[in-house]
């Protein structure tokens, strides 16, 4: 990879970014196409807002795959997509060549030694998305009859209906005044508000709005930063889950898959490995996206790349982590000792869903179980495009509607089972979407919803090619299935909420014990319990095949994405437990509790309150009060002498509100008093015998310097 120019120097330096830190933006970039030396960063923008190892990555992820590039008729052809690569440290270094995305396959050691970057560390669970707005020119006065530049817009958050929106403003801005287009959007983006997760945000840009629903907190990966965001601690039961990637239109992505959708979404949600090939990135980043907004209200748990080359750093992790003997079809052959072996040992095991259009993934990942193809050539678009065939109007809109055309079995079992029975090989040669995969799913289809579905897509369809009501019918159908999947999936946690909520440990009040725990999680005891309350729900029963609830919970719980879940939950049902107790402790009546306690009964409790104060809930306001002057009745209560023992700790009198004045000892080797009342010190007795009891609890401190 080649660094341009001013631009090469200012990201070495590292120059501070000043005034121009925004929670929203990482940086912006220019990456152009070079004939002679490979991809080339063009512009950086806040100067040092990457580092060498990330800038390669974007670099590489900027374009689409020239193996998969088809031309077309059309001058200027733009468009968007979007990646995500992981974060990595370390001071930039310079790369002269990068290698151009026509080379053979490299190996991640091969990229690192090219780059400078293979002690590059990463930055834990931490990953860049890149939006990216690509032009393609063509111009026959050119080398190969054209060029080709993309703007990168970079943040480390997923709201891709902002991003996306901003990539399409700056990207033609970019090519009409240049690199002042980065300083400007940066500084409009300034003074947009902190991200309000749940929210509908207002945001203006170059004389713009863009109006923008963020996803709630429950739909956040781990991964992404929350110091500048704002966000409610607790959401409530019955506020709206707005998905990641909700824009994303479920219905016109998977328009070929529709009876495979259910399929599709038990393999996220148990967290399956799932290969995405497409022909184009902006097909493939979308299929992803939509993946996992299906997901909803689950946050999503592995890792997913929308958009991914052989040439990033991830490749050789990736490929290993999937294969189970450690080998792979890579030109570079097994993991090497040092990092990529490290990190294949820690995360062999964990999902991925992964966007490709590279078709040689479909025989270097063998070991995907799960490979979908999803889209259109771009040759069969842009033939659309140009009035193609003998119906426009009905070609362009996709394949025929399934479930309505009569066929004969024989026809549609051999339509259906040829492609399988011939593999994902088959896209080598001729493109068509599909599904190869071995697992039995335990979903079936919503026929009726289908249908009602294709029935209101074909309505539309007849109102003409120019009409606006087929892109409503669309995202209407859009909006159809993601509140199915979203009403499917909250079944399937109430099931799971609800005995999490019955398990917990549940004592009758007391001021002097803590607030209710939450169940540690026991697979076949919380499957138990759900099967003792009835099983699941109505909603989720009229999807499962025969019964097959317990199949469908079991490969849930042992999936990456109820983990995380299931931590969320009991986090918030432990902050309403202890909200429930301090509401129950400002109304408790300490004299009722305490009458007729012994002497231990009362010790005991006055320990338990004081661990309560000093505990790691967050005590504010009249519970901490009120529980304060709990600790001082008990101790009223207590004898004298055991007043006086509790006093000796400094902490202890300092909680209770009693300061001691400590006595200057000034004769060796006697008996010293100190007093814990507010009054002055008596003089210190010069016999042995112990001094007379000036303070209402005094204790004795022996001397003996």
């Amino acid at each position: 990879m080649a660094l341009s120019g001013g631009l090469d120097r200012a990201i070495h330096t590292g120059e501070e970014l000043g005034g121009d830190q925004t929670p929203w933006i990482q940086s912006f970039c220019a990456v152009s196409f070079d004939l002679e030396i490979g991809q080339v960063l063009e512009a950086l923008y806040p100067p040092g807002s990457l580092s060498e190892a990330e800038a390669l990555d974007v670099v590489f992820s900027s374009f689409p795959d020239s193996i998969t590039a088809v031309q077309n008729s059309r001058s200027v052809r733009d468009r968007t997509f979007f990646f995500r690569i992981r974060r990595r440290s370390g001071p930039p270094a310079r790369v002269e060549v990068a290698r151009s995305s026509e080379d053979p396959v490299p190996t991640q050691s091969e990229n690192a030694q090219d780059s400078g970057t293979e002690s590059a560390p990463l930055i834990p669970e931490r990953f860049l998305y890149g939006y990216v707005f690509c032009r393609q020119r063509k111009d026959q006065t050119l080398q190969r009859g054209g060029d080709q530049k993309s703007v990168v817009v970079l943040t480390e958050l997923p709201f891709s209906n902002v991003f996306a929106a901003l990539c399409r403003i700056v990207g033609p801005l970019y090519f009409d005044i240049g690199d002042e287009a980065f300083k400007e959007i940066l500084a409009e983006v300034t003074m947009w508000p902190v991200p309000e997760l749940g929210a509908a945000m207002e945001l203006h840009v170059n004389g713009m709005l863009l109006r923008a629903q963020l996803p709630t907190l429950s739909n956040i990966p781990d991964s992404v930063p929350r110091e500048s965001m704002a966000f409610a601690a607790v959401e409530a039961p019955d506020a709206p889950r707005h998905p990641l990637f909700g824009e994303s239109n479920i219905f016109t992505v998977f328009r070929g898959h529709l009876s495979r959708l259910w399929t599709l979404y038990e393999l996220a949600l148990t967290g399956e490995s799932i290969l995405v090939i497409s022909p184009s990135p902006s097909f493939c980043s979308e299929a992803v996206a939509a993946i996992v907004s299906l997901l909803n209200p689950v946050p999503p748990s592995m890792d997913f790349r929308p958009y991914f080359t052989i040439h990033d750093h991830d490749f050789d992790l990736l490929i290993y982590q999937h294969t189970g003997d450690g080998s792979s079809d890579a030109d570079g052959g097994n993991p090497k000792d040092g990092p990529v072996r490290d990190r294949v040992a820690q995360d062999r095991d964990s999902p991925l869903i992964l966007g490709v259009t590279n078709y040689y993934f479909v025989k270097g990942q063998k070991a995907m179980n799960h490979i979908v193809s999803v889209g259109q050539t771009e040759s069969a678009a842009s033939g659309l495009a140009n009035g193609a065939g003998r119906n426009r109007s009905s070609a362009a809109l996709g394949p025929k509607p399934p479930g309505r055309v009569r066929r004969s079995f024989q026809q549609a079992v051999a339509r259906v089972t040829q492609p399988r029975n011939r593999g994902p090989g088959v896209l080598l040669s001729a493109f068509e979407e599909n599904l190869w995969s071995e697992y039995l799913p335990v979903l079936k289809p919503d026929t009726i919803l289908l249908n009602n579905l294709v029935e209101a897509e074909t309505r539309a369809k007849l109102a003409g090619p120019y009409s606006t009501r087929l892109g409503e019918v669309l995202k209407a159908n859009s909006d159809a299935l993601r509140r199915h999947f979203l009403e499917l999936t909250q079944g399937i946690l109430s099931d799971f909420e609800r005995a999490l909520r019955e398990m917990s440990t549940s004592k009758e009040f007391s001021p002097f014990s803590p607030p209710k725990k939450v169940a540690i999680f026991d697979e076949d005891a919380f499957l138990n319990h759900i099967k003792g309350t009835g099983g699941p729900g109505p909603v989720v029963q009229r999807r499962i095949k025969g019964g097959q609830w317990m199949t469908l919970y079991r490969r849930f719980c042992r999936g990456s994405n109820f983990s995380g879940w299931f931590r969320r939950c009991s986090e918030q049902v432990l902050t309403e437990h202890h909200q429930e107790w301090q509401q129950e402790l400002g109304a408790a009546d300490i004299h009722r509790f305490i009458e007729g306690f012994s002497e231990a009964q009362l010790i005991d409790a006055f320990t338990v309150i004081e661990q309560q104060i000093r505990g790691q809930h967050s005590l504010v306001g009249e519970a901490i009060r009120k529980l304060r002057e709990d600790l001082v009745h008990i101790f009223e209560a207590l004898p004298k002498d055991v007043q006086q023992s509790l006093l000796a700790t400094p902490q202890r009198a300092a909680l209770l509100g009693m300061t001691q004045r400590p006595v200057r000892h000034k004769v060796p080797g006697r008996i010293q008093r100190v007093d814990a009342g507010d009054g002055p010190s008596p003089t210190p007795s010069l016999s042995c015998s112990p001094p007379r009891s000036v303070s209402p609890i005094p204790r004795m401190a022996w001397d003996v310097s």
